[in-house]
């Protein structure tokens, strides 16, 4: 994460990746990725376990006011859902 260059990205895909690593990693990746991308495709769950700290849809929807949720076809979980911008 540490060679990874903060750029604009028109396109961002996170099939699960994104909600299943600890909150200091995600934060990385939302300064130098998710912050500066035109769209963005986010598969959403929320299967880790609580010391993970990880951001919840509700905190990611405040960070990226332009997300839209869209429930998960064929859902797994109660809580998975889709965000995209």
């Amino acid at each position: 994460m540490n060679e990874l260059r903060k750029d604009s990205y028109d396109l961002v895909i996170s099939n699960y990746a994104f909600t299943e690593i600890r909150r200091e990693v995600q934060q990385v990746y939302l300064e130098k990725v998710l912050l500066s991308a035109k769209r963005g495709y986010i598969t959403y769950n929320e299967i880790n376990p609580e010391d993970f700290n990880s951001y919840t849809k509700e905190e990611l929807i405040e960070i990226l006011p332009q997300i839209r949720v869209k429930p998960e076809v064929g859902i797994l979980h109660p809580k998975d859902c889709t965000l995209v911008w």
